[in-house]
């Protein structure tokens, strides 16, 4: 290659973000928890819920379902546009499949 000549730059496509989907299986009641499933891309995973007590907007505990799972509970706040999560994805990124499902859970009533 002699120096008058220069490689352009490799173009990519731009990375299409995963379809998400949240699915409320079982409504929570009183003391029992309901069932939710977030669904990422193609892969889906059901979570127990359970609504807590707060102090202002609503708290929520999810635990994935299941036996190979890893991770722990992760507690949720939402709070009208206002949204929280324990989890690596929320920490890291400041938003996460927990918040956001039961965000617009909320939002649309069935929460």
């Amino acid at each position: 290659m002699n120096a008058s000549t220069s490689a352009t730059p490799r173009q990519r496509k731009p990375r299409s973000k995963a379809q998400r989907g949240v699915r409320l299986c079982i409504k929570p009641d009183g003391t029992s928890p309901g069932v939710v499933r977030l669904t990422v891309g193609t892969v889906s995973a059901d979570y127990f819920l359970t609504e807590l007590p707060a102090d202002f907007g609503r708290g929520f505990k999810v635990e994935k379902v299941g036996m190979e799972c890893q991770e722990s509970a992760y507690h949720v706040h939402i709070d009208g546009d206002t949204r929280s999560c324990e989890c690596k994805g929320f920490l890291h990124h400041g938003h996460c499949k927990h918040a956001d499902g039961l965000a617009a859970l909320v939002a649309v009533g069935w929460l």
